[in-house]
């Protein structure tokens, strides 16, 4: 089987692992030069290790084990709550390349700094230099590629921006992620995620709108770091940054599949609309389609049938990810302060908040944590 992945992102690569070491010829197009810089807060969830792990793509020696949260609310309140399992800081450059290594140790082979021009349901992938037709091709672009448009796959219902850079601590770092909520940046947030003892990944995500209105993302970036509390306790009155960069988070699409073709990870719009939150669904997405591909043989119409199922968790998960954030000008400060005194309730704030929502409805996870017998409170940090 002769195949093709549009993105070595990892969506793109995850699919490049999956159709290699399931015997297939894989072409992988990167229309940047390897490796590259990317825009994200670095922060792998629990259910983002877990899919790295199911690649065999193992978390650095030296990167943070983080295995809770600290949620500030726009008012001041902080929870601090425990993730079902850990969850770590892994700058992307070295992430996309772990699991692009892994591609190509499995066989596949890698064009970078190659810019795919068009794509043909029938699987023809032309470049400027070249043009040839696969078996089946997962396209992987990103949130910026207008491949996706053209393949009549739909507008993106919506799109966060995000703004990041490092900065350099005033104190020894806790391993937690610092998720502020603040006014200025409602219904978005900004955050700090240690990357080291005294460095850290900085930056805010809002919707694109808001940040329009407000003068763009980097006068938000900064008007929020000259301000906030818990950056000026983290990181000094005047945090320097270095590497800022800056990307948009495209979230819903209404189709995801033409002809031999399937859209992983950003180009599938699966990021979680409330956390902006995506490698954990890029990877899963990237695998299920590899394997939809895989199993259909060629047959276009098995493919996307095959690939629909996976789709289904991730679009309720937005569904109620959307809800959420609708609702959150009016709850999150009452949500937080309260989460502040109920070990059970910062815990569903985070695990669910963050990772794929599983509990049917997530105020039926909030209504659970709520009754659950109160376990010994645990100390909230200080910044």
């Amino acid at each position: 089987m002769k195949v093709a992945v549009v993105g070595a992102g990892p969506a793109g690569a995850a699919a490049a692992v999956t159709f290699a070491r399931a015997g297939a010829e894989v072409t992988l197009f990167e229309r940047a030069r390897w490796p590259r810089p990317k825009t994200c807060g670095d922060g792998v969830t629990p259910d983002g290790i877990g899919a790295l792990a199911a690649l065999g793509v193992a978390i650095p020696d030296d990167a943070p084990r983080c295995p809770d949260a600290t949620v500030v609310s726009p008012g001041g309140a902080r929870a601090v709550g425990r993730w079902n399992g850990a969850a770590t800081v892994i700058p992307r450059i070295a992430l996309d390349a772990a699991i692009v290594d892994a591609a190509l140790a499995a066989g596949a082979v890698l064009h970078d700094g190659c810019t795919v021009a068009a794509l043909d349901p029938d699987g023809t992938v032309a470049t400027a230099k070249s043009s040839a037709r696969f078996d089946a091709v997962v396209l992987a672009e990103g949130a910026t590629g207008g491949l996706a448009t053209a393949l009549g796959f739909g507008a993106l219902e919506e799109r966060q921006v995000a703004v990041r850079g490092y900065a350099g601590a005033v104190t020894d770092l806790q391993p937690t992620y610092n998720v502020v909520y603040d006014r200025a940046l409602a219904p978005g947030y900004g955050w700090v995620f240690p990357t080291a003892k005294r460095r850290a990944n900085v930056g805010i995500c809002v919707p694109e709108r808001a940040a329009r209105v407000a003068g763009g993302p980097r006068a938000l970036l900064d008007a929020w770091l000259a301000s906030d509390p818990t950056v000026r306790a983290l990181l000094g009155e005047r945090p320097q940054l270095d590497d800022v960069r800056g990307g948009v988070i495209p979230t819903g699409r209404a189709r995801r599949g033409a002809g031999r073709i399937l859209a992983a990870g950003d180009a599938a719009g699966v990021a979680d609309p409330l956390s902006a939150e995506g490698i954990s669904q890029a990877i899963a997405t990237g695998v299920a389609a590899a394997r939809a591909l895989i199993d259909a043989g060629g047959d276009a119409l098995r493919a996307q049938a095959g690939y629909a199922p996976s789709l289904r968790d991730h679009d309720r998960n937005a569904r109620e990810a959307r809800r959420l954030r609708a609702l959150f000008r009016w709850t999150l400060d009452p949500m937080i302060a309260l989460a502040a005194t109920r070990p059970a309730l910062a815990d569903h704030l985070v695990s669910a908040g963050f990772t794929l929502k599983t509990d049917g409805h997530w105020f039926h996870g909030v209504r659970g944590a709520l009754l659950r017998p109160a376990r010994r409170e645990r100390a909230l940090r200080s910044p």
